[in-house]
């Protein structure tokens, strides 16, 4: 690749962000040109910062606490690597090699081009020069031990960087078969989250090892406290005198200042072994122990570390660079169209003659229009990967959370408080939903012009929506409030009652999710869940209405206060008066909802060109 080919691309690459930040409006390319002027300014204090904490932070700091600061810096860079790699799964390369392959460029050439590309990410431009600036002080302070450090980053980074492209390429090679694709895309979006998680449930595990250890101290405050007052007891009745009080309440003393610090040695021990066995055994870990290693004057470790990195690194580019060449010159096997044959099978028959009939069905009381858009709406839903990603990460998000939050939760929590944990944990299965519900109609698509042209009243088009995501909204809930009662139970008025909040909860979302779907519908691309064309308005918008929504549920647990007051007034008796309220409150929540219905079914009339303008933006 000559450096006239290389300014021409490079050029090329600007003037298409350049041109898609005007597209976005001038609001979105002011918050984009001051974003970068703010990593610019994070990356140049990072370096510095990270100098001074060097400098004069860790002077006299053992090896452990260099690996721990080390670790840190890790986890960090690749939490945010991996959410980095999350909005890129549809791309093989930063470039499209399949139009540069028609101009005078070598296909090595142009895969150098996109790795080297593909290193300017948020991750690299923030923690680099952290990561420079902690080297070079430690090399000041620990000494010329540390110069292994330089060569280890650089390992890192090619390892991390390397593998990743690797792992791109290796998605693309698989994406040629359409139908995998969409399976993938939502698959590996949700193992990533999942991944990125991790260090949430290690912390947790951690904090509940801490508490145990806080229970064993208390323990054994208690017992010194019966045995201080044995001896007071002693020395009133004359058994011993001052003398003898005084000593043996200093040994008293000094076997429990002895035990405390015995257990929190024994513990720091094993959390460094721990830890350096996870850095270890994970090449990842490999820079945090190597500077473990060369705090300590072992260069060794650092060294293996560096060739170790910079092998995996090189195979995996290598890798990627024969699996591209093999994409791109058309020797990859993929499954060939097959012809559609002139005379369906039985089995296409009998699943055509499946759809039509679950079309055809109805639901009690509801309006034949709604009933058509609820149940292709739903029929849709189980079908788009944009719909797999959200409830993957619907069904995963508590368990994530449930996990973490029950590890810290005592068991004899009262119970009069368990069922804000159920409130909660519905909460959280509808924010997870929010994506999906506050912009229904931007999956439709060009799909949306069959609402324009039909004749349905626009609120059984928002009651349809509504009753399609329910479902899916109240078989989630239920499954986490099931969760919690297993594993800390409540009362069975309260949980009863709980579950009859899933209803009003998902009533008062829809009325959120309706409103934010008529003022601010976004275009999505088709297989993921990124807007064609956002604009900073429309996710201020979206962003605000998902903020009224904990307002929003606010009145919820009026139910709840009103019963806890009752019981501890003691006018409560045996009535169960939560679940008595918890019904009130959802035939008032659902006659509101119709209100409601009427008024944005008459706003959505209003503003639907507007809405079909948006959904139907051409994504790039």
């Amino acid at each position: 690749m000559k450096w006239e080919h290389l300014k021409a691309i490079l050029w090329l690459r600007w003037r298409l962000s350049r041109n898609r930040w005007q597209r976005q409006g001038t609001l979105s390319t002011i918050i984009m040109v001051t974003a970068v002027v703010l990593l610019s300014i994070a990356a140049a204090s990072g370096f510095f910062i990270a100098l001074l904490v060097g400098l004069f932070g860790l002077r006299e700091a053992e090896p452990e606490v260099v690996l721990f600061v080390w670790d840190g810096l890790v986890i960090g860079f690749l939490f945010f690597w991996l959410f980095g790699l999350m909005t890129e799964l549809q791309q093989s390369e930063s470039l499209a090699l399949d139009n540069l392959l028609h101009l005078p460029i070598s296909l090595t050439g142009t895969f150098l081009l996109n790795y080297c590309t593909s290193l300017l990410t948020f991750p690299v431009i923030l923690f680099l020069p952290a990561m420079l600036g902690l080297i070079t002080a430690l090399v000041v302070v620990k000494g010329p031990a540390m110069l292994v450090m330089y060569p280890l980053l650089v390992g890192f980074v090619l390892l991390v960087s390397g593998v990743t492209h690797q792992f791109r390429g290796w998605l693309a090679s698989l994406m040629a078969n359409k139908r995998r694709r969409q399976t993938i895309i939502a698959v590996m979006t949700v193992g990533i989250i999942l991944v990125a998680q991790l260090p949430a449930i290690l912390n947790a595990t951690y904090f509940r090892g801490r508490r145990d250890h806080s229970r064993a101290e208390l323990t054994d405050v208690e017992a010194s406290a019966e045995r201080l007052e044995a001896l007071g007891t002693q020395l009133q009745s004359g058994e011993i005198d001052q003398q003898e009080f005084q000593k043996q309440f200093a040994a008293l003393e000094a076997e429990r200042v002895a035990k405390r610090a015995e257990r929190r040695q024994r513990d720091d021990k094993q959390i460094v072994d721990t830890a350096l066995l996870v850095n270890l055994a994970l090449p990842v870990g490999w820079l945090p122990y190597g500077a473990h290693a060369a705090a300590q004057s072992r260069l060794l470790p650092g060294l293996l570390g560096t060739l170790g990195a910079m092998l995996i690194g090189s195979a995996s580019l290598c890798r990627s660079y024969r699996t591209t060449l093999r994409l791109y010159t058309g020797n990859y096997a993929t499954d060939s169209p097959r012809t559609q044959s002139a005379q369906e099978s039985p089995a296409q028959s009998t699943q055509s003659a499946h759809a039509a009939r679950f079309l055809e069905k109805r639901l009690g009381p509801i309006s034949e229009h709604a009933t058509v858009i609820a149940l292709a709406s739903f029929r849709s839903l189980l079908r788009a990967p944009e719909s797999k990603m959200i409830l993957l990460s619907v069904f995963i998000m508590p368990a994530v959370f449930g996990t973490m939050i029950l590890s810290n939760v005592d068991a004899d929590m009262p119970l009069a408080v368990r069922p804000l944990l159920g409130v909660g944990a519905i909460a959280l299965v509808m924010f997870g939903m929010a994506q999906l519900m506050q912009n229904q109609f931007g999956m439709d698509r060009d799909g949306f012009r069959v609402y324009v042209l039909t004749s349905a009243p626009r609120s059984d088009i928002l009651l349809g929506k509504n009753l399609a995501v329910a479902p899916l909204a109240v078989g989630m809930c239920l499954v986490s409030l099931t969760a919690l009662q297993l594993f800390l139970p409540m009362q069975t008025f309260h949980f009863l009652a709980t579950i009859v909040q899933i209803a009003s909860c998902y009533l008062v979302f829809c009325m959120i999710g309706n409103l934010t779907s008529i003022l601010a519908p976004m275009a999505i691309k088709p297989g993921s869940l990124h807007a064609a064309k956002p604009t900073a308005i429309v996710m201020l918008v979206q962003f605000g209405c998902m903020m009224l929504f904990p307002l929003a549920l606010a009145p919820m647990l009026i139910p709840l206060g009103i019963d806890v007051l009752l019981d501890e007034l003691g006018w409560r008796a045996a009535v169960p008066v939560y679940l008595i309220l918890s019904i009130l409150q959802v035939a008032l929540v659902l006659w509101i909802y119709k209100r409601a219905l009427a008024a944005q079914g008459r706003m959505l009339q209003q503003r639907e060109r507007k809405v079909l303008e948006a959904v139907t933006a051409s994504s790039e």
